[in-house]
Formats: structure tokens, C-alpha cells, sequence
């Protein structure tokens, strides 16, 4: 293939139009950021399209990663709350929508449309409704050349519900276990959430909704290749992802 970026795009393009066929996509729609409509996940009953872009799908109808129904659910939260009032937690959407999102927090991400260079415990905020997508586990974990600090995921779990009354926050149960357990011991103690969540099937791109409120340690696995379960913590208007559902 190519190195050329527009013959690249073009090239996964026709590779998911072609996927979209096998997956038994109603329509394979494509886009100009290089992504189309391919197999759907269950979102409550409803059937809602994966988001394939060449960031998260690579080679359909290969094994995605789990930012397809990362970013399906954040198109559904950001066209629901008004994307000029949310904050990003961890620049992901750049990627995917530059632009999209106007405040962008990241210590270490260094794409240019991050707008602020703090961590999460570090940003001032005023209540602002929140999107974080896969960052939330690595606070405190050492990761990123960051320093290791358990105390500061609990805070950050806490600064969240605190001081924000509208959040979607998405991670991957399994890739962090101290995460997994802070979470369940945060909502025993403190619920204030709905948590959502997916795990993967034998074929590699068939998730099922599953229950989030416990997750057994059987759905808490990470890899080979990418996650086996995502999971959402979410709160905010009721009735979102059954209208975004029925709109995707």
C-alpha cells in the first residue's frame, strides 16, 4: 500500500465498504474522514452502527479496538448535551473530530488542538459536562512517563462526581485492576452513575451488553489485542442513548 495519506484513507475506505458487506451492514455508508457504517453493538435493546475510522478499525473485518463503540457513544453524548459546552478529559477526539471539542485537557498528548496541558487534578473547571474516553485508568498508574500516585484515581473519581453533574466516561475493564475495583467500591459507596457495558464475543467484533454494575472477573480481561470489555460510566439526561439509538 502506498505511504501516501489520502491513498491510505481512500484504500481502508474501500477495505470497510467491503467489511460493511460481510458484517451485514444496512447500508455502508461512507465518509469523508474515512470511516463507515459496519455491524452494529446493542445499546439497550437498539441496535447502534460501531464508528470505524482507520484509527480504530485498522483492516476490517479484522479485530477492532474498542474506541468503535467508544466513539459511537460519544457522537450520541456530544449530539445530545451541545459539544461547545463539554470538556475532554484526555485527548482522544482530535483524532477522530478535530475540533469538535473546544477545551481539551492532556499533561502529555501533544496534538495541537489540546488547549490546556494540565492533568485532570490539576484543571479548574466550573461544572462543565465532561467526556473522557480510555483515560481515566492510566490517572496515577505510571503511565505516560507520569508518576505513580493510587490516591490520585480515587480523587479524580471523586473531584468527577463532586463537581460535575453531567459525564460520560469510557475505559477497559482488565487493562487496570486497581481502576476496576475503585470503581466498584465508588459505586457501592457512593452511586451517582449508570455504568454501561460490552464484552466482546468469540468472533472478535460481536459485543453484547452486559451488566455493569459487578463486573465478574471472567468479562475483566484485557488483550491480546485490545479490550475484551469497555465499559461507561454515565450521567446526565435520561432518554439520551435511547434517542440517539433510534437516530444512528
Amino acid at each position: 500500500m502506498s505511504g501516501d495519506p489520502e491513498h491510505e484513507s481512500s484504500a481502508l475506505a474501500r477495505a470497510a465498504m467491503r467489511a460493511g458487506a460481510l458484517l451485514g451492514s444496512a447500508s455502508g455508508r461512507a465518509y469523508p474522514n474515512g470511516y463507515v457504517d459496519l455491524a452494529c453493538f446493542p445499546l439497550d435493546g437498539r441496535p447502534v452502527p460501531h464508528f470505524v475510522h482507520r484509527h480504530s478499525a485498522f483492516h476490517p473485518p479484522a479485530r477492532m479496538t474498542e474506541r468503535t463503540i467508544e466513539l459511537a457513544l460519544a457522537d450520541i453524548y456530544l449530539g445530545a448535551i451541545g459539544r461547545g459546552q463539554v470538556v475532554e478529559v484526555g485527548a482522544v477526539t482530535p483524532y477522530y473530530w478535530p475540533g469538535r471539542i473546544g477545551t481539551v485537557i492532556d499533561p502529555v498528548d501533544e496534538h495541537e488542538l489540546v488547549t490546556d496541558r494540565v492533568g485532570w487534578s490539576e484543571w479548574t473547571g466550573a461544572g462543565e459536562p465532561i467526556l473522557s474516553i480510555s483515560t481515566f485508568e492510566h490517572i496515577g498508574a505510571a503511565d505516560y512517563g507520569l508518576a505513580a500516585d493510587p490516591a490520585l484515581a480515587r480523587s479524580a473519581l471523586e473531584k468527577l462526581l463532586e463537581g460535575h453533574e453531567t459525564f460520560l466516561v469510557t475505559y477497559p475493564p482488565g487493562y487496570n485492576p486497581d481502576f476496576d475495583r475503585l470503581v466498584e467500591d465508588v459505586d457501592r459507596s457512593r452511586p451517582g452513575w449508570r455504568i454501561l457495558a460490552w464484552h466482546r464475543g468469540p468472533r472478535g467484533n460481536d459485543w453484547r451488553q452486559i451488566d455493569g454494575a459487578g463486573l465478574t472477573p471472567a468479562v475483566r480481561t484485557y488483550g491480546p489485542a485490545w479490550a475484551n470489555t469497555v465499559a461507561a460510566l454515565y450521567r446526565g439526561p435520561e432518554g439520551i442513548w435511547a434517542d440517539g439509538a433510534r437516530r444512528a
